[in-house]
């Protein structure tokens, strides 16, 4: 019973991180058109159905059903499904390309009395699109082995998905870069060619001598071994969404046998947070353990420093292991705690880490907007300052002209 139990927990717990299947309901008016869109990656299957229904009840009884156009197509403009003259249908295909894929409906038959007509449509996307009936029955699985079946196909659809937003970001980041890159040069070269022309007037009229200085610079659950120099310090840092679990180990080892066997350099540790809040500060140690949980998103950094020095000729290094989120559990005392074991541990372990796939995907989801919106902010300021400057530099040479 108990094995039972988990098992609905954890495929209500999946069912809310999967792409639902949902119906959409459209208003439809005489002679017009509307549209439906759904961002969906490429190499993913979707099935569609829709049906029309009238909204009025008096034609609704004598049988009359409005016919409908419907057109979709991929994010290139390539047709996908037509069909003239439809009450009913579906279509299906698998993506080749990843964006924006578009369902098209058009009244055709007027309806008297102008009367709006509805149309249900059922978008089916990934998993969603699978047939467990037939699988189960082709496979000859039942009860848990066609529910952790269907949990494989989520966490594989999930991962995916995640594996998609990262991709998108890092294309989001590169060309948000690559347009601030542009923007900033031609900001640069039309206030470089204004501040060279205002220079040969003042030249040819002699009424400034020129100097003109100008030096602009662009400044511009894992183990990490760490090579420490000499002296000075050494600092690593992980990029840490908030209120998520943080455990880390470290330990000072020494290259070969130093003359002194038992000798040991040891180091000072100070970590801090996004916001240089200290989390974790130790002097004098050779291995030690920190753990925190995080309370804002973004880089948390561990910096190290020597305090003595190792033998000539020996290299010091530190062993660091992160544990973040759900690597940072101790699995065997919860299952000592809730007397769970085998397949019910298994199942709660797939159920944390779908929960925290999710959190991850919902924090991509919001990186990605906060980088478009940034980018879009940055690229019109410096859209208006490189204006601005040209606007200036014109009136000022005009004025000198004039002058």
């Amino acid at each position: 019973m108990k094995l039972m139990e988990v098992l609905k927990v954890v495929v209500v717990v999946a069912m809310v991180t999967m792409m639902a299947a949902e119906a959409i309901w459209l208003e439809l008016p005489n002679s017009e058109t509307k549209c439906v869109y759904e961002d969906i990656r490429n190499n993913v299957v979707v099935l569609g159905e829709y049906i029309v229904i009238h909204a009025d009840e008096e034609h609704a009884q004598a049988n009359f059903i409005p016919t409908i156009s419907v057109r979709v197509t991929s994010p290139f403009g390539n047709s996908l499904h037509h069909e003239e003259n439809a009450t009913y249908g579906r279509f299906a295909f698998t993506t080749s390309e990843h964006g924006n894929y578009l369902a098209c409906f058009r009244m055709i038959s007027h309806v008297p009395g102008n009367k709006n007509a509805a149309i249900s449509l059922q978008w089916k996307i990934g998993i969603d699109a699978s047939d467990w009936d037939s699988i189960a029955r082709k496979e000859k699985i039942e009860g848990v082995e066609l529910e952790l079946m269907k949990l494989k196909g989520l966490g594989q659809a999930v991962h995916e998905n995640l594996l998609y937003l990262k991709k998108r970001e890092e294309e989001m980041r590169g060309l948000s870069e690559r347009t601030n890159g542009a923007v900033a040069w031609f900001s640069m070269m039309s206030l470089s060619i204004c501040i060279m022309a205002a220079a040969v007037q003042i030249w040819r009229m002699k009424v400034l001598k020129l100097l003109v200085v100008a030096t602009m610079a662009m400044t511009a659950a894992e183990a990490i071994w760490l090579e420490m120099p000499s002296s000075g310090d050494k600092c690593v840092y992980e990029e840490i969404r908030n209120n998520v679990v943080v455990l880390v180990n470290y330990v000072v080892i020494v290259d070969n046998e130093p003359d002194q066997p038992n000798f040991i350099p040891d180091i000072s540790l100070k970590v801090i947070s996004p916001f240089a809040n200290k989390l974790h500060h130790e002097e004098n140690v050779t291995h030690g353990q920190f753990g925190f949980t995080t309370t804002e998103p973004g880089n948390y950094m561990a910096c190290f420093f020597m305090n003595s020095q190792a033998p000539d000729g020996k290299g010091v290094h530190i062993g660091l292991d992160w544990k973040i989120g759900i690597a940072s559990k101790d699995w065997d005392s919860i299952a000592r705690k809730e007397k769970i074991k085998d397949i019910e541990l298994v199942l709660m372990k797939f159920e944390a880490w779908v929960q925290a796939i999710n959190e991850k995907l919902i924090y991509l989801e919001k990186r990605e907007e906060e980088m478009s919106e940034v980018s879009e902010r940055t690229n019109a300021a410096v859209a208006l300052f490189s204006g601005m400057s040209l606007s200036i530099c014109i009136l000022a040479a005009t004025a000198q002209i004039w002058y």
